[in-house]
């Protein structure tokens, strides 16, 4: 009786089978000492070194489990590490940027803000940017969302983010003097802004409608009473609102007779 074990069609005996798996192994352990010798080396680095078909080579390590190199584009060795570029800049800190920006030869208050806050008499306003007449806004950081460039002094003058508004007392929008802030209500902004006379629409303790005034609205307005949506008489109502300094809906209130009748 014949001892080996008789196998499936085209498989052969077990003998051939162990002969070309320890065949492998051996490959296999070719394959790890070039990686060790050099860890850059592509399958086909490989295979030229110990005289393989990069195809052979590929099979090995895949069915071997072997840890693939790493391919390179075109089989290009790896390049050398580049030398160290510049230093990154120090990040500067958020007083320093602030007031980098910060021009300390701004205008004096005007004589209404004065009335108001003498205390700020002879102190000229520090402007954030180049435009006084603008609100600014100041980076705080990556991740991080802008805030007004008066709050950013606020909060560098006291040390402290406050919850309230940050109001101006000489009423320059870029001034971030923090002896011209004042923290306090919206409701103390608006009494701020009435003390000074620099509220502009009617209501209570702002500009008053005189008769003459709600007289002469009513016959500009007379094209937008008969066609309110006709071209050209749209925006009539706006442009009365501007030149008599009301808001549009108290024009539509005294051009519909809601009120002054």
């Amino acid at each position: 009786m014949s001892s080996s074990i008789p196998l499936p069609h085209g498989v052969g005996n077990l003998g051939d089978a162990a002969r070309r798996y320890r065949e492998k192994v051996e490959l296999g352990k070719k394959i790890i000492a070039v990686r060790e010798g050099n860890p850059d080396a592509t399958l086909q680095t490989i295979a030229d070194a110990l005289g393989l078909k990069r195809s052979r080579v590929r099979d090995l390590v895949v069915g071997l489990g072997i840890s693939r190199p790493r391919p390179r584009r075109g089989g290009r060795p790896r390049r050398a590490a580049a030398a160290a570029g510049p230093e990154r800049p120090r990040e500067v800190p958020l007083a320093e940027r602030f007031w980098s920006h910060v021009n300390k030869s701004g205008p004096m208050p005007s004589a209404e803000a004065l009335a108001v806050w003498p205390e700020i008499k002879g102190t000229p306003c520090w402007i954030y940017g180049e435009d006084p007449g603008k609100y600014r806004l100041v980076s705080l950081g990556p991740g991080q969302p802008n805030a007004g460039a008066h709050r950013v002094a606020w909060f560098l003058a006291t040390g402290k983010w406050t919850k309230l508004d940050v109001c101006h007392k000489c009423d320059v929008k870029a001034c971030v003097r923090p002896s011209h802030l004042f923290q306090g209500t919206h409701a103390a902004n608006m009494r701020d802004m009435r003390a000074k006379g620099r509220a502009k629409f009617f209501g209570g303790g702002h500009r008053k409608v005189t008769a003459e005034d709600v007289a002469e609205i009513r016959r500009l307005g007379a094209p937008w009473v008969r066609h309110p949506r006709r071209k050209g008489t749209i925006l009539l109502k706006k442009r009365l609102a501007v030149r008599f300094s009301l808001r549009p809906i108290t024009i539509w209130a005294i051009l519909n007779r809601r009120r002054w009748c």
